[in-house]
């Protein structure tokens, strides 16, 4: 299966990643239908700056984020975790998925590799 996550700047990146309606600030957006995702490369740096976070540290928390996105489909929000709608820069542990998430994205893999592994045959 392939997915492609792509960090956007520059004139398009406003378009591919649209502001949130909520007053939170976007950082990228998951498309699991096309399975693909944007990230807002400039806004992740700004968030970055704006918390005094290593910014490397929170794009590998946004694109984990989303590749769960797009391995899920339209997966819900959790209340905290990797999955959490809002993202705390200054989290001293990881966010981690929960047991459910986990063993979703497994069976989500799993099923990929079976259709990979029928077509072959």
């Amino acid at each position: 299966t392939e997915l492609t996550i792509r960090a956007v700047s520059g004139p398009n990146a406003d378009r591919l990643v649209p502001r949130s309606t909520r007053g939170l600030t976007r950082l990228a957006i998951a498309l699991p239908a096309a399975r693909r995702a944007y990230v807002h490369f400039p806004r992740v740096v700004a968030v970055a700056r704006q918390w005094h976070v290593d910014p490397g540290i929170l794009l590998g928390r946004v694109v984990a984020h989303e590749l769960v996105h797009i391995l899920l489909g339209d997966h819900d929000h959790a209340t905290s975790g990797l999955m959490a709608a809002e993202i705390n820069p200054r989290d001293a542990k990881p966010p981690r998925l929960t047991v459910t998430e986990a063993e979703s994205i497994h069976k989500a893999l799993s099923q990929s590799a079976d259709a990979r592994g029928a077509l072959r045959r």
